[in-house]
């Protein structure tokens, strides 16, 4: 592993899935903003970059196809992607809603982040959901068509073909806001660090918190370092 420190935090993930947790623990972020270089990266987050480096040389988890996202076909990684972190969010939205609302409503005078928290999971259950089904309803089958064509070794005119440019752009866009929004929830609740105090609904909040922006990390990662790279490669290859 020669000459890494102009490769992207997101370039060893797409690489390595087991990587990420190495930039997790030194809060490096490789979906929303990972297409920073290594260097920088170690830069603007204070790490030392001999010290991360010996540590990505000398990982021994290799990736097995099972979680080697990327050599999975498009049209099966947009499976998953509906049927694993789709599912998974909307199965959750409503719990975090449940949670926020009733912890505070208990304990919102004596922890007054937990206002802020119940209107932040207010907006981004009410934007995330609407992104999802931007997804499967429009950039998805877009972007399966294309994977059909260039499996067919077809070629689709570029007049009968609805460009991917602006729902793409789009769904960066989307996911820079969730990545904020989220950021402002950690930095809220320090982290989901519990107070002693806290009440059932309290502890559960920000247990859910924390695992959901986990499963939402590895969902942005898919589909912002895999999915999308490979469908604007797709459009050169398909569209004439």
């Amino acid at each position: 592993m020669k000459n890494i420190k102009n490769k992207t935090v997101a370039d060893f993930v797409v690489n390595n899935i087991h990587t990420a947790n190495i930039f997790k623990k030194y809060g490096i972020d490789f979906c929303f903003d990972g297409k920073i270089s290594i260097e920088n990266a170690c830069i603007k987050n204070g790490v030392d970059y001999q010290q991360l480096e010996d540590e990505l040389k000398n990982i021994v988890v290799k990736t097995n196809f099972l979680n080697d996202f990327n050599k999975w076909g498009l049209d099966f990684l947009m499976i998953f992607i509906v049927h694993i972190h789709h599912r998974y969010v909307k199965k959750n939205i409503p719990l975090l809603k449940k949670y926020g609302e009733k912890a505070a409503k208990n304990q919102g005078e004596d922890y007054k982040e937990l206002e802020e928290i119940n209107k932040l999971i207010q907006k981004f259950s009410e934007e995330l959901t609407d992104h999802m089904k931007k997804e499967e309803t429009n950039v998805f089958p877009f972007i399966k068509e294309l994977f059909n064509a260039n499996k067919e070794h077809k070629t689709i005119s570029l007049s009968s073909f609805k460009s991917l440019n602006y729902p793409i752009k789009m769904m960066e866009k989307d996911h820079d806001k969730e990545g904020d929004i989220f950021k402002k929830i950690s930095e809220l609740s320090n982290n989901y660090k519990v107070p002693e105090n806290a009440s059932l609904a309290f502890k559960k909040l920000y247990h859910k918190l924390q695992e959901f922006e986990d499963n939402l990390t590895n969902h942005v990662h898919l589909e912002n370092n895999i999915l999308i790279p490979k469908a604007k490669n797709l459009v050169l290859e398909v569209v004439k």
